[in-house]
Order: structure tokens, then C-alpha cells, then sequence
């Protein structure tokens, strides 16, 4: 049976490839547009999983290296059954985290994801893909580009947060 989160998320997938946003065939040959090309991603990585737990944070960088800007709008990952966009703030003493719909990257800049700061929220973690070496992350763009990121699993001493 599947959980009424696996549900909106398949109706979701459902929506998107109805409105002609173009899917990946699962054999990986989608020629890969001029605007993807220009989007790339380096030195990240995701938390190891703390016992107990099925959530992790993720960290990269995103660079738009065209001549428009793109829009982040989703993740997705096997690894999880969600993936978000957070941003961490400290405001009067306090620090708190909120979802982010979307998120502009100006032509040639490059968004960094951190501790303290932006980062993937990867919720609903499989432990057994966790407990490998890496996992996937798929980022899609208001353009239609995708592309895929592989974050290492960094093991951490302690939890400190996100």
C-alpha cells in the first residue's frame, strides 16, 4: 500500500509529464539541451544517516554557467521520498528553517548550499541506499532542464543540525 505521501508525489509526476515538461526516459538517452549543458554542480555531499532517523541534509553548489537564468524548482532522489530546497536563518537568538518554492540563479553564478544556510532537506531516506558510498539527486529547473548530481554520504562525528 502507498502512503498518501508516495501518492502526491506520483500525482504530481503525473501533472508535470502532462503539462509537457519532457521526462528522462529511464535508459538515460535524452540528449542533453544547450541550456543543460551550461548548468553544472561540484563538492557536495549528504549526511550520513544518525539512528533512528530517515532524514538527512545535503550540500553543493549549483552553477549557471549561460546566458539566462534558471529557476530551481524541484529535487527528487531514489534515495528518498522527498527532497526540499531549506534555508536556515538565525534571527533574534533563534535559528529556523523554512521550505523554499523556488529559487533564482542569475546567469552565470553559482548558488551555494551550506550548513547554516541553503541546503536539501532529504526526507523519508532509504537506509540501504544510504548506507553505500553515494546517492543521486535529480534537480529540475522552471526551463525543463534536469541535471543529476552524486552527493557522497559524509559520516559525521556528531549532529549538529542542519
Amino acid at each position: 500500500m502507498r502512503s498518501p505521501l508516495q501518492i502526491v508525489l506520483f500525482s504530481l509526476g503525473l501533472l508535470l509529464v502532462g503539462s509537457g515538461v519532457n521526462a528522462q526516459s529511464e535508459s538515460g538517452s535524452k540528449p542533453e539541451s544547450e541550456q543543460e549543458s551550461k548548468l553544472s554542480w561540484r563538492a557536495g555531499h549528504a549526511n550520513a544517516l544518525i539512528p533512528g532517523q530517515e532524514v538527512s541534509a545535503g550540500y553543493l553548489s549549483i552553477s549557471n554557467n549561460g546566458d539566462q537564468d534558471e529557476t530551481l524548482v524541484n529535487f527528487d532522489s531514489e534515495a528518498a521520498a522527498m527532497v526540499q530546497l531549506h534555508e536556515s536563518s538565525m534571527s533574534n537568538g533563534m535559528m529556523s528553517m523554512k521550505h523554499i518554492e523556488s529559487l533564482l540563479i542569475p546567469a552565470g553564478e553559482t548558488l551555494e548550499f551550506q550548513p547554516g544556510g541553503l541546503h536539501l532537506m532529504i526526507m523519508g531516506a532509504d537506509r540501504e541506499a544510504f548506507a553505500g558510498e553515494s546517492i543521486d539527486i535529480n534537480i529540475h529547473f522552471a526551463s525543463g532542464a534536469v541535471i543529476n548530481a552524486t552527493l557522497p554520504i559524509k559520516n559525521l562525528q556528531s549532529h549538529s543540525g542542519h
